[in-house]
């Protein structure tokens, strides 16, 4: 249900929103058309043009007709430093410097494990709901970019200790991303577990939350 996309200049990922299986719906394909139309958006603007991730996801948004929701998250680096983002419900990034988190984007949601998603021809469910983010980085900096898989079985506290003992272990990015992805589904399959989503239930859960879990993680080696 997870589509993810390395483009020129840009990060994102989309994640289809697993309810729509019980209508007979492939639950991934809207995200995945909704990544693709970013991607190619992203290939087709002049070279030298500044890859706009809300003008991105609009433009992407139009184009994706299949049946399905699903939420999203585009960034990208700027020339002056800042990292421009827009996320669509309870996907996001973490922004890591020496091994502290100095940002997490905020989750969208109506109400609890209700994230807000992207529809086709919905007034409710659309680009305007985007949530828009400038963030000043430094070279060094370590961006996770994560479905709420990640997010909901491990705190904060965890993804940071990994990121930093796996740099001082001298893990690469995509190492990285492997041991949080492990971590996460590890904890997701726990039923005791001390998490997020169990938390954040207000006692209606309990342990880890099985979900699809996918993350990307980027060092920003220079400005």
């Amino acid at each position: 249900m997870v589509r993810v996309q390395h483009m020129l200049g840009m990060m994102a990922g989309g994640y289809g929103v697993g309810s729509w299986g019980a209508k007979g719906i492939d639950a991934g394909a809207y995200a995945r058309e909704l990544m693709n139309h970013s991607a190619n958006l992203v290939r087709n603007q002049s070279n030298g043009e500044d890859v706009n991730p809300t003008t991105i996801l609009k433009e992407a948004y139009i184009h994706t007709r299949l049946p399905g929701s699903s939420t999203a998250c585009l960034l990208t680096l700027k020339d002056n430093n800042w990292l421009d983002v827009v996320n669509v419900g309870d996907s996001g990034f973490m922004l890591i410097r020496n091994g502290a988190c100095i940002y997490k984007s905020p989750v969208q949601q109506y109400q609890f494990n209700y994230p807000y998603q992207l529809k086709a021809d919905s007034a409710v469910h659309e680009p305007t709901k985007a949530m828009k983010m400038d963030i000043r980085v430094e070279a060094g900096d370590m961006i996770v970019l994560a479905t709420d898989g990640l997010f909901d079985n491990l705190f904060s506290k965890e993804i940071e200790e990994t990121i930093q003992e796996g740099i001082e272990r001298m893990i690469d990015p995509e190492g990285l991303a492997g041991h949080l992805a492990c971590k996460a589904f590890y904890k997701s399959m726990d039923k005791t577990a001390r998490t997020p989503f169990a938390l954040d239930s207000g006692g209606k859960f309990s342990g880890g939350k099985q979900d699809d879990i996918t993350v990307i993680v980027s060092r920003i080696n220079r400005l």
